[in-house]
């Protein structure tokens, strides 16, 4: 509000300027000397201006969140232009009015007072996202709810666990699941794969894509990405959601 008074101001603002060499008068007095007389021009009202300060404050801060809520929120449209106003990227409108809705990227987050137990989610809502191509679900489980990415099969209804355990014998998980790499059989298809423990999935969480979990060897894992790149990974902390067999995100 304070920026907006001060440009109006100095949009009213008149500006006064000597006079140039045309409009001076020359006299001539009794005595034969010569006087130059300069007569005052007025010049038209400023412009208005664009100012970075002004850039910065009307911006929201969406990204900068920190307590998290599944509410969705708004996102203010750049149009291909900079932080300081000039245009950067050509071809870019206001396009459709988007909200960005908070994704959950860990999904071993345990509840308080509930560290290192398994617990179980139900999917309230598989609904689309604009901001990716898959499609999203919103899990409720225990004094919470959260936004995941869903999988092709997942429904309105389904129970998904999650666990940080591994047992001695590989378990027989369903879609939707999230296991350690060191509890699934291999040859199992996996989306979502977390390379660092507690940061959150980085790897395949595009549609449509998948990898295999191919090895086990000496404390790591192979797992090969959609783009038949093969990364290797240790066995103690990393999570992924599970995939049936031949199953693709929608």
């Amino acid at each position: 509000m304070a920026v907006r008074c001060l440009t109006r101001a100095l949009r009213s603002l008149t500006v006064s300027q000597p006079a140039l060499l045309s409009s001076q008068v020359v006299a001539q007095t009794k005595l034969g000397a010569q006087v130059c007389v300069s007569v005052p021009s007025t010049v038209g009202q400023c412009r208005g201006f664009l100012t970075t300060a002004f850039l910065q404050q009307n911006r929201t801060l969406w990204k900068q969140r920190e307590k998290y809520t599944i509410k969705p929120i708004g996102m203010k449209k750049t149009g291909g232009r900079d932080h300081t106003g000039r245009i950067r990227t050509h071809g870019i409108g206001g396009g459709h009015k988007q909200k960005y809705r908070w994704i959950d990227f860990q999904r071993l987050r345990y509840e308080p007072n509930k560290e290192t137990q398994p617990f179980e989610e139900k999917v309230v809502e598989v609904r689309y996202d604009p901001c990716r191509s898959a499609d999203i679900a919103l899990v409720a489980g225990g004094d919470r709810k959260r936004w995941i990415i869903a999988t092709e099969n997942m429904q309105a209804g389904d129970i998904i666990k999650t666990s940080g355990v591994i047992g001695r014998m590989a378990v027989s998980a369903n879609e939707g699941d999230a296991y350690p790499l060191g509890a699934l059989p291999v040859g199992t298809l996996v989306n979502n794969l977390e390379i660092q423990p507690g940061k959150g999935s980085e790897y395949i969480r595009a549609a449509g894509t998948s990898g295999v979990l191919l090895r086990k060897v000496n404390g790591t894992a192979i797992v090969q990405l959609p783009s038949k790149r093969q990364v290797q990974v240790r066995l103690p902390g990393f999570r992924f959601h599970l995939f049936r067999p031949c199953s693709v995100l929608n």
